[in-house]
């Protein structure tokens, strides 16, 4: 859906005049239905702007995107959209001087997303002012950036961490606990880490961005905007620190570096202080940088937070050091420190929205460049340099639902995945029909070797002392290992027969007959996660489910310890061939119940701790409760605190937390 461009002759009205205050006002944050309204204002009124809802959030909100240039690209957007797909696949074009034909007529694509983490308020408030300022002005450099550039702008990355987190703040208002975090997660599952969401897409909000704006489009720069410490630099920009993933094309490496120094750059240049690079963030998971492994940069900021939205006075004596971070000191890449004192978010959105123009003018001033080096990657992609030569998942697999899960991640990220038609050898291994087989000389092959391969974190030490330097984020993404599917690598080339599959398809459940007679109970292994799930759905139709204490062996067929016996019944039988299908999971019939020792099953009561400091591991948790249909019940220290836990629960969670956050929070 998208509000189209009409009546261009009303006026535009100002973010100001729209919601009656200067968005970065103190105290003052518009909240979503608002900053939404706005932007289909623009879409309706300016002929710059088309504002779409992708989709709807985990909690129903609706989920908007932007996309920006000027009236006549606007009017061929589709052919825009059309050339950056050929140059992201250089396998559709036929010779460089195609190349660069398209080259000289495409747009340079920037996408820039705001506020994931919904405390970090500065990058949505400052939103609907960019989006003014360049939907209206006929500066020069607007007008260059009109020309050159398609900006998808998404105004929140979080809508609903937005509106819970204005409610809270207004909250405190006035209050001593004025500005203080929320004692809630700010997304309903993943709360800051909705940012590590990147290499499994897990989350609504993540799958609307990958299908509508980064694999719809495949920006060359995606500029992300966040906030950090109060007490550090002000504004941090690329180049990052080591290590950079070692599969990044080291094009991409060296653009992170100069559009991030040419943005410092241009915020220092106009007075902007405390702006550093080179300090604090590296480059090294693929769960914050997709585009890395899609063709393009991520560049991110992190510029210094206030309390939400309230101001923060700053002694001399507060600015502290944190990873090489060293707000005080003056050198090569924080070359004008900040002087102490008062810090709002004004001058967040002022930072922020200085940085946002610094990036749109670089690409609009290199089109060329960009563009040409963004062929140039796509088709370095298709060599077969470095190896492996191929990933190769059989389709016999202790949890083939999980390879199937496994495929779909490969599938979202726009790896794409063959079929051996025939047998055939690698590595002096014979591998049946129907092996998946992921080439990496393919224009997302990095994204492949990056998650289904083993990685080494680079033995990294400190200059001071020597001491290992720790990764500044969890670097557990190889795929194979973290859901126990198995992939094997074929280092050097082989012949087989393959062909393209389109959509992965999940294997399909069956309910399978052991015996002829009357069906008296179902057998399902347990090998399998959506065995779980199944079961759940079991208990929740009101089945009789056991597990074996022992193997079973019934009719020739053997079942391992841990198997599940669910009793027949009509309602059983009713939903036997449902489940099967829609779980991936095989149901053996069978006309007698074994007699193997075993215990029965039934819905746990499993209460789930939460503390009012929010942990993104109680967030995950009931995602996967969710997810396999466990029902639980959230409990606090208030109910801790009565006692008699055992009379209301089976089984208490209590998530990984700092235990002084359990204790006091």
């Amino acid at each position: 859906m998208s509000d189209q461009n009409a009546g261009a002759e009303h006026k535009i009205s100002t973010p100001v005049e729209f919601l009656g205050f200067e968005p970065g006002d103190d105290r003052r944050l518009a909240d979503w239905p608002e900053i939404a309204d706005y932007f289909r204002m623009l879409g309706r009124l300016s002929d710059r702007v088309v504002t779409e809802e992708i989709g709807r959030t985990t909690e129903g909100n609706p989920f908007i995107m932007a996309v920006i240039s000027s009236p006549e690209n606007l009017a061929k957007i589709d052919r825009y959209r059309a050339i950056q797909k050929r140059l992201a696949d250089p396998r559709t074009i036929g010779d460089d001087a195609e190349a660069d034909r398209f080259i000289t007529e495409g747009k340079v694509v920037v996408a820039v997303t705001c506020s994931i983490h919904a405390t970090e308020v500065g990058a949505t408030q400052m939103s609907p002012l960019l989006a003014h300022h360049i939907a209206t002005s006929d500066d020069e450099g607007v007008l260059r950036i009109l020309d050159n550039v398609i900006l998808l702008l998404i105004p929140s990355l979080n809508p609903d961490g937005l509106i819970s987190v204005k409610k809270w703040y207004d909250s405190t208002i006035g209050t001593s606990y004025e500005g203080v975090m929320p004692p809630f997660l700010y997304h309903k599952y993943t709360g800051h880490d909705n940012n590590r969401d990147w290499f499994m897409f897990t989350q609504a909000e993540t799958r609307l961005v990958l299908q509508h704006c980064f694999n719809a489009w495949h920006p060359q720069i995606l500029y992300d905007l966040h906030q950090t410490r109060a007490t550090g630099m002000r504004m941090i920009l690329p180049p990052f620190v080591d290590p950079v993933g070692p599969n990044v094309d080291p094009i991409l490496q060296s653009e992170l570096a100069m559009l991030g120094s040419s943005m410092a750059s241009e915020l220092t240049a106009q007075g902007k202080a405390g702006v550093a690079v080179n300090v604090v963030y590296d480059a090294y998971s693929p769960n914050r940088t997709y585009q890395h492994y899609h063709g393009g940069i991520r560049v991110i900021s992190e510029a210094a937070s206030v309390r939400i939205a309230s101001p923060v006075e700053l002694q001399p004596n507060q600015l502290s050091s944190d990873r090489g971070e060293s707000p005080t000191k003056k050198s090569w890449n924080h070359p004008m420190p900040w002087t102490p004192g008062l810090w709002r978010l004004r001058d967040i959105v002022d930072y922020d929205f200085a940085a946002v123009m610094a990036c749109l003018n670089n690409a609009a001033r290199n089109r060329d460049t960009w563009l040409r080096n963004f062929y140039k990657v796509g088709r370095a992609a298709l060599s077969e340099v470095g190896g492996p030569f191929a990933y190769l998942i059989p389709t016999q697999q202790r949890d083939a639902p999980a390879a199937s899960e496994l495929l779909n991640v490969m599938e979202m990220g726009l790896v794409e995945i063959h079929e051996a038609v025939k047998s055939f050898q690698s590595n002096g291994v014979t591998y049946a029909p129907g092996t998946r087989v992921i080439l990496t000389s393919q224009p997302y092959g990095a994204f492949a070797k990056t998650l289904l391969g083993p990685h080494i974190y680079p033995d990294l030490r400190a200059e001071t002392d020597g001491a290992p330097v720790v990764p500044y984020d969890v670097t557990a993404h190889c795929l194979p290992i973290k859901m126990g599917v198995d992939v094997y690598e074929a280092r050097s080339a082989f012949v087989a027969e393959l062909k393209r599959l389109g959509k992965v398809q999940p294997p399909r459940g069956r309910v399978l007959l052991n015996g002829k007679d009357k069906i008296k109970a179902y057998l399902i292994r347990s090998e399998t996660n959506a065995s779980f799930r199944a079961i759940n759905r079991l208990l929740e139709a009101g089945a009789k489910v056991s597990r074996a204490r022992e193997p079973i062996r019934l009719n020739g067929s053997h079942f391992p310890q841990g198997t599940f016996v669910v009793h027949g019944s009509n309602g059983v039988s009713k939903v036997a061939e449902t489940i099967a299908t829609e779980e991936s999971v095989d149901l053996f019939a069978t006309s007698e119940i074994p007699d193997t020792p075993a215990f029965e099953l039934v819905m746990p009561r499993i209460g789930l701790y939460r503390s009012y400091v929010p942990a993104v591991e109680e967030g995950w948790t009931r995602y996967v409760f969710d997810e396999y249909g466990f029902g639980y019940q959230s409990i606090s220290d208030g109910d801790i605190q009565q006692g008699d836990l055992h009379k209301r629960f089976d089984a208490i969670v209590l998530p990984h937390q700092h235990t002084r956050h359990m204790h006091s929070g």
